[in-house]
């Protein structure tokens, strides 16, 4: 008699913070909620994974030194990390409205390389994705203020120069803002 038995997913989501035009890093202490859709309109917060077990704090998730966050045990599904909050006075942007989503396949199915992947993995937009090695990417920006002095002798400086008391001073203040600046908070 064959026995039925559930299949469940892992699901991994890298938070990154970039200043500017610099590479990305990790970012730690960002949150999320994770929620799961009902029907095609209604989405409901996650609070427990299927072996019953709590999703973070409340159903928050906080990123980690290493910028992740790691579900397990999801069941198959559709799903959506959402932000909720970005690490408290670091000058990065918020993005509150880019849902992150990814579905739990119920099924089997096969990869685009023709090799099949198994239950419990997850797709995202309709193709597997091995979340352990190539997490769910999310990136928040933080605007580079570049702050100058020119000196006497013309030349722009981000160091300190001397004037006198009732100078005119020349100053420049540069800021780098992310492209995406207006669906930003």
């Amino acid at each position: 008699y064959p026995k039925n038995s559930s299949t469940y997913g892992e699901v991994t989501l890298q938070k990154k913070g970039k200043i500017g035009s610099a590479d990305a890093t990790n970012l730690k202490g960002a949150q999320f909620k994770l929620e799961v859709q009902k029907n095609p309109t209604t989405w409901e917060q996650v609070l427990k994974n299927n072996k019953g077990a709590d999703i973070g704090v409340a159903g928050i998730l906080t990123t980690g030194s290493d910028g992740k966050i790691t579900v397990k045990d999801l069941a198959p599904g559709d799903y959506r990390f959402v932000e909720v909050k970005v690490p408290e006075n670091t000058g990065y942007i918020a993005d509150l409205k880019t849902p992150h989503e990814f579905t739990v396949a119920a099924t089997k199915g096969k990869k685009e390389d023709g090799t099949e992947y198994q239950a419990g993995s997850i797709l995202i937009n309709g193709k597997y994705v091995d979340t352990t090695s190539n997490p769910i990417e999310v990136i928040n920006y933080k605007p580079a203020v570049e702050k100058e002095v020119q000196d006497k002798a013309g030349y722009w400086k981000n160091a300190s120069v001397d004037y006198s008391v009732g100078d005119t001073i020349p100053y420049r203040v540069t800021v780098d803002i992310p492209a995406n600046i207006a669906d930003l908070k």
